[in-house]
Order: C-alpha cells, then structure tokens, then sequence
C-alpha cells in the first residue's frame, strides 16, 4: 500500500524531502482535483448539501494549493500514524479545507442536495493514469524550466509563498520587499506560468501544486 507500506518513502515524508514530497503529490493528485473539481456531498447543519465543485477555474488552482499545503505541513506530515491507509486521510484534509475554504463562498460553489447521498462524489483511491503520469512530468518539466528563467527575487518569492506557504506580509519581511512588491510578483508569477501551461490538458491546478516541491 503506497506510503504506509513503503517505510523507506514514509521516513523520508515525514523528513519533509522534496523527492518524497514529490511522490506523494503525484500519486495523489488525482484525488484532490477530482474532489476540488468536480464536487461532493456533505452534512451541515442537518441538511445534505452539495459542493459543486470549482472545475478548471481558479478557484480550483488555489484549492489544490491549499489542500497539498495542509498536507505538507510539518505537523500534518508527523501527525499521519503511518499505519492507516493515506488516502483515506489525503480524502477527510481535501474535504475539510475546501469546506472550510469555500464558507464566505458559499452561495458560488454549495447548494442543498435534494437527491440525497446518492449524488455524492466517489473517488478511487488508485494511482494516476499512465496518461496523467505523461502530463504529470509534462508540467513538472514545464513549471522547472519557467522557474529556472526567472530572476533571483522571483524564484524567491516562489519559495517563500508556494514552497514555505508564508504569507504575503511574512514573504515580504523574510525578502526584505514590501507586500506590495510580493503581490505583484506573485500576480506576474501565476499570469507568466499559466501561459507556459496553456495548452496542456489539466495542467492549472497541477502547475500551481507543483510549485509546492518545485520552488
């Protein structure tokens, strides 16, 4: 079973290693953009409601960052037993963050489920595809050569908001930047990677979490 049956893997992942950082994203990928892309059911307040997913816009690109962050942090990452299948935990963080993520949002992306459970989303815990696996390593190559080309300031920034998940005023002081100059690389940032990805087939949100091992 990936993960907690792979104690070489799991020692390294919980060490924070960006190779296994990297495997563990590709392998769950699949999982978290279903579930933030195409939606699922849940209970609140006594009524059965219905996420209806963010598809491919960037609500998606952002969640996916924020499911990956969760997952990577430091506490998250000692707090998994290492016994227990990592889907199933992979699957209760991807619907907890965007829950909690998309609350001031709601009206956009949740409605009452009149259907019941039977409209929920169900997402194998499987690996990725051999045709994600070719996309995967499409957009890893593509996001490496773009951060590769950018300035020291750029890939700074990178590091600090994608890789270390800081926020834009801890970015700022860690670089010695205004948060007014670390919004603006980070807008120019997404923009100039979004256009290199343009084209290939799922790569948004894949793009913006790879950064997460990649930066």
């Amino acid at each position: 079973m990936f993960l907690c049956g792979d104690r070489e893997l799991l020692a390294a992942f919980r060490r924070g290693e960006a190779p296994a950082l990297a495997r563990v994203y590709e392998h769950y990928f699949p999982l978290v953009a279903e579930l933030v892309s195409k939606g699922f059911s849940f209970d609140s307040g006594g009524q059965r409601m219905r996420y209806r997913g963010a598809g491919t816009s960037p609500d998606a690109f952002d969640l996916v960052h924020d499911v990956f962050t969760a997952l990577f942090e430091e506490g998250a990452r000692l707090g998994y037993s290492g016994t227990a299948p990592y889907g199933a935990y992979v699957k209760t963080t991807a619907r907890n963050r965007i829950i909690n993520r998309l609350r001031r949002d709601k009206a956009r992306f949740v409605t009452l489920e009149e259907d019941g459970p039977a409209g929920a989303a169900r997402v194998a815990d499987g690996g990725p595809s051999p045709e994600q696996q070719v996309i995967d390593r499409q957009v890893e190559g593509l996001v490496r050569a773009f951060l590769e080309e950018q300035s020291d300031t750029v890939r700074a920034v990178a590091r600090c908001r994608f890789g270390e998940d800081l926020s834009q005023e801890d970015a700022a002081r860690t670089l010695g930047l205004s948060r007014k100059q670390v919004r603006r690389i980070e807008a120019t940032l997404r923009k100039g990677l979004l256009a290199r990805l343009r084209g290939v087939p799922g790569a948004r949100a894949r793009g913006i979490t790879a950064l997460l091992v990649l930066a």
